[in-house]
């Protein structure tokens, strides 16, 4: 009993990889286009406020803004002071701010009033770190000459006064889970915590590259740090142990912080990028692009708003957009299936039969297509025209007919008994697919094949000739191609035997061409195509 006919199967080429963003980095690509606002001197902090609004608090020379979300309006401008301000700092309220200044003063401010509240003197040079506590009558302030200081708001006086470090401090942070410990780093490359209730330092780190910027997670079990262009994670449960050390950066990390859900870790760096980490396993999996170095960044508490501030004055304001509040849902509304309708026809289809049930398939004859029905009755000069007809774009179909006559034998009963206008959909298929390396394994006998028959009708019919030339300078193209990628080849090859330490000597095997290949290779170079 003979068999049924088999559709022809068509031949599946690997598709060409396009780079395509991560679902992570498209979630932050969501942030619309920055709005820059630029200033005279570079922005030395950002810093948003813990509850909403979650205004934006950015210092720059002697001037301190606050920035309102999504409008990027300025709604308070502090400029009182005469000497550069640096560290500004909300409280975890928001009602009040603490700056530090060029000559070491303190100063705690209102937000809404602007006015200043405190005073606090005690350091004698540029004060960079200024925090408040978790209880809001306490500041931690660190400065440039080395030591960190704890100032009670209501007296106006030090409780804790330490020589901390042996060279500038210009990072620090709390302890989110306690108000008597604070972290300092500074240039000295050391991270030192401190405990109010003891004056010795309660644990050292050494980061090994002057210290930028120290955050810690909010359970406080974990401190983040960075100096030079990497990022060190410290173990503070067990005793300030380097838990790990990561670097995706080129040059120096000036900011750190956390979103929202401390689920995602970003950080700034003079390299003009934002890089985004996941704080489980500390992979990249986000980037950002600014066009100036970063020197301070801040991500609001809800995740909707990053600041940016560069070290030639710009300031970046990007934002999610709003979602709408009154958001229609789409709800599926409920037919009445009428009896001759269509619904009616194709009513209970997705309905599972039942243990008992008998089941009656369908019957359904398998649709051949013309080049199948041509191939079935062993027509291969038509199968051949009804694939490569004008208009038909399906390329993997095509390869696939070609390659089922050459399994049957049939290229020389397809191609056979044409003129030159028939040869012109054969040539064309050859001009534009010979150069596809998926392809070519399949073509290139092809087309020699066609070559090999019809090389007496060349100079007979200018359309046949002109794609003759065609197909030779295609071929022409890729061989000086192929030309200078064995030389780029060479040359990384050299490259890679200066860089790669000689230790061990092993002995190398040289692979020697096949001389048929060099043969084919040589004849190939040498073919042209003369049109008279």
């Amino acid at each position: 009993m003979a068999t049924d006919f088999q559709k022809l199967p068509r031949k599946q080429f690997p598709k060409t990889e396009l780079r395509t963003d991560s679902k992570e980095n498209k979630q932050w690509k969501l942030f619309q286009f920055p709005v820059i606002v630029k200033e005279y001197s570079a922005i030395n902090c950002v810093h948003f406020s813990p509850v909403e609004p979650y205004n934006c608090l950015v210092t720059s020379s002697a001037k301190v803004q606050i920035f309102a979300p999504y409008t990027n309006e300025i709604i308070r401008t502090s400029s009182r002071s005469k000497e550069n301000v640096y560290g500004a700092r909300f409280r975890l309220d928001g009602k009040l701010m603490v700056t530090g200044g060029e000559s070491g003063t303190v100063q705690v401010l209102d937000v809404n009033s602007r006015a200043i509240l405190r005073n606090l003197k005690g350091h004698t040079k540029p004060t960079h770190v200024c925090h408040f506590g978790r209880e809001h009558m306490k500041v931690f302030s660190a400065s440039d000459d080395k030591t960190v200081r704890c100032w009670d708001l209501p007296t106006e006086k030090e409780t804790f006064v330490v020589k901390a470090h042996k060279d500038y401090i210009r990072s620090g942070c709390i302890n989110p889970t306690s108000s008597d410990i604070f972290i300092s780093g500074s240039y000295d490359h050391k991270i030192k915590m401190w405990d109010l209730r003891s004056p010795s330092v309660a644990m050292e780190m050494n980061h090994g590259a002057p210290i930028e910027c120290v955050i810690f997670h909010q359970n406080g079990s974990l401190c983040i740090s960075s100096g030079g262009n990497y990022i060190n994670v410290w173990d503070i449960i067990a005793g300030g142990k380097l838990y790990h050390q990561f670097s995706n950066h080129q040059k120096t990390i000036t900011s750190l912080c956390f979103n929202g859900d401390y689920t995602r870790l970003l950080s700034g760096s003079l390299d003009r990028h934002v890089k985004v980490y996941d704080i489980e396993d500390y992979s990249l999996v986000a980037n950002i692009d600014y066009p100036s170095p970063i020197l301070a960044m801040d991500i609001s508490a809800d995740s909707q708003h990053i600041v940016v501030g560069m070290s030639d004055g710009a300031i970046s304001l990007r934002h999610k957009k709003k979602t709408l509040i009154n958001e229609k849902v789409n709800r599926k509304r409920s037919y009445k299936v009428l009896p001759g309708t269509y619904l009616h026809r194709i009513r209970n289809r997705s309905a599972k039969p039942n243990k008992h049930d008998v089941i009656i398939r369908d019957t359904f004859t398998k649709k051949l297509s013309k080049a199948d029905r041509h191939l079935q009755k062993f027509r291969y000069h038509e199968a051949l025209d009804c694939v490569l007809v004008t208009g038909c774009d399906n390329t993997e179909y095509v390869i696939s007919v070609l390659t089922e006559l050459s399994r049957r034998n049939a290229l020389k009963v397809a191609l056979k008994n044409r003129d030159a206008n028939s040869l012109l959909s054969i040539m064309k298929f050859l001009v534009r697919n010979i150069s596809c390396p998926f392809y070519a394994k399949i073509l290139v006998p092809i087309a020699d094949l066609v070559l090999t028959m019809y090389s007496s009708i060349a100079g007979t019919n200018k359309k046949f000739d002109l794609m003759l030339k065609k197909l030779s300078a295609r071929i022409k193209a890729d061989l000086r191609t192929y030309e200078e990628m064995m030389k780029l080849l060479g040359a990384m090859e050299q490259v890679f035997t200066m860089i790669t330490p000689h230790t061990v000597n092993t002995p190398h095997t040289t692979i020697m061409p096949n001389a048929n290949e060099v043969a084919s290779d040589q004849n190939v170079t040498d073919v042209d195509f003369v049109i008279e």
